[in-house]
Parts: structure tokens; C-alpha cells; sequence
């Protein structure tokens, strides 16, 4: 099984999303001021790498009465050992048609007015 491991990480101090190509751990560090998230190993519609604190749009094909399709936005999350999406009752994130909208640091307030 072939996965890519990769991370990037929120920087607290100057409140900007950073990509971690390298990490040599020469000397010691402190992670205080990063908020390190992982990438999923999936890609979303446009072909963008859906990572841990990414926000997505989802159509759920719940059997409903009526059997509309309803779009779910939430954010992803990393739990006992997989990436879910984080809603009332976890989903856990495979290859369903994903859209990313924003990230929960730079767009929150796409959650709160879902």
C-alpha cells in the first residue's frame, strides 16, 4: 500500500495556512505556534488534496420519502485511526464526490452558517 504523508500546518502567531515540505528535526523545536493537520490521501472534485481541518461539501443519497439527494457541509476530522467527516453522527471519509469550501481556521464562519 502506497500513501502519501503529508502535512501542513495553521500558524497561530501569523494566522496563515503553511505547507510543510521538509521537516529535519535538528535541533530542538517547538510546535507551540502550529497547528499541524494531515492530508487525507483523497482529492476532492477539483482535484485539490483534502486535509484534516478542511471544510466539505458533501451530497448525502439518504432514503428519504421523496429520495432528494441533501448536501451536508462539515469539517474533516481525524479519529481512532481515520479521517471522518465531523457531523452529528460521523462519516467516515472515503471516495464519496467531496467539495472543499474553506478551512476551519481562515473560513469557520462557513460552519456556522450551514
Amino acid at each position: 500500500m502506497d500513501r502519501e504523508i503529508k502535512f501542513r500546518a495553521w500558524d497561530t502567531k501569523f494566522k496563515k495556512m503553511v505547507d510543510i515540505e521538509i521537516c529535519h528535526f535538528i535541533s530542538p523545536i517547538t510546535l507551540q505556534d502550529y497547528i499541524l493537520m494531515q492530508y487525507t490521501g483523497l482529492k476532492d472534485v477539483r482535484n485539490k488534496e483534502i486535509c484534516e481541518g478542511d471544510i466539505v461539501e458533501i451530497e448525502t443519497h439518504t432514503t428519504n420519502p421523496d429520495f432528494i439527494p441533501r448536501k451536508i457541509v462539515a469539517n474533516v476530522i481525524f479519529k481512532d485511526g481515520a479521517f471522518y467527516i465531523n457531523t452529528a453522527k460521523p462519516t467516515l471519509l472515503s471516495r464519496q464526490i467531496v467539495k472543499i469550501k474553506g478551512n476551519i481556521f481562515e473560513n469557520a464562519d462557513i460552519l456556522k452558517n450551514k
